[in-house]
């Protein structure tokens, strides 16, 4: 495993995530203003489609939903809360849960529907056989992150969690796919240290730590691990703990020569995800 981030295939990933993402939103921006002059009328709705990062909706008629929830339209979210309950049900410890996270976050769109195409609405076998394939990569997730951590777990434990859908055959099935579909590239470097580093630098109390640690552990619900280096998120997540306590660390940030920009958007990013809960 590599000990340095900037050395580490982490790094890459990220560069790699950042600038398709950057190239896809440039792609659907030039998309929508096409269709924005070709069709005046619809250019609010297609700007809505095309915003990364909202919150997916449940359409239900007459608003069940209550106000304050949020729809898990997104099915990697969904994958992501199992994947912490499963390890919360197992006692598993935190880090290769976050691991974990991170690989359901990198996995693509692909892998996690491979027969979406020859579905039938009505055909429940199949989509008892999808429900495995997904069930199946969450639960390998887990189990393959915590070999990686240096914690392993028996596959029979992890594919107990599922109840009878996925047998110790799915589980080891599908960490094939994993490792093909991740490359290989399994090393993740997480914030945590970073935060306790940074705190002890500014010397911030237990109080703003604590706060700091719940808003990072929150992270992990959203893509930012997908684009930011772990000490950006890092800083963004004591920035918003500080913001708590009326304390300002972006004039420090600038004194380390962190970007401050980036700091702050990783804060705006987590304000927008708790506004969706």
């Amino acid at each position: 495993m590599a000990a340095n981030f900037w050395t580490s295939t982490h790094c890459g990933l990220l560069l790699v995530a950042r600038e398709e993402a950057e190239s896809r939103e440039r792609e659907q921006d030039k998309a929508a203003a096409a269709e924005a002059d070709a069709k005046p009328r619809r250019r609010q709705k297609r700007k809505q489609i095309v915003l990364r990062g909202a919150p997916a909706l449940d359409p239900k008629p007459g608003g069940e939903e209550g106000k304050g929830k949020r729809g898990r339209g997104s099915l990697v979210d969904q994958l992501v809360d199992f994947a912490v309950m499963l390890g919360r049900e197992l006692k598993i410890r935190q880090r290769p849960v976050f691991t974990a996270c991170v690989y359901l976050r990198r996995l693509d769109e692909k892998i996690l529907a491979p027969s979406e195409a020859g579905l039938g609405p009505g055909d429940e076998k199949d989509e008892l056989e999808e429900e495995r394939h997904v069930t199946a990569l969450a639960l390998s997730c887990v189990y393959l992150a915590c070999k990686v951590e240096e914690v392993p777990v028996s596959p029979e434990r992890i594919a107990g969690f599922s109840n009878g859908l996925c047998s110790r055959g799915d589980v080891l099935d599908a960490e094939l796919l994993l490792l093909e579909n991740l490359s290989a590239s399994l090393v993740v470097h997480h914030p945590h240290e970073d935060v306790l580093k940074y705190a002890g630098s500014l010397g911030l109390g237990k109080d703003v730590i604590q706060v700091a640690n719940f808003v990072l552990e929150e992270t992990y619900r959203t893509e930012l691990c997908l684009f930011h280096p772990p000490h950006i998120i890092a800083l963004g997540c004591l920035y918003t703990a500080c913001a708590f306590h009326n304390k300002n660390i972006l004039p420090w940030c600038a004194q380390i020569k962190v970007d401050e920009k980036e700091v702050a958007r990783v804060c705006e990013e987590m304000v927008k995800h708790y506004k969706s809960l």
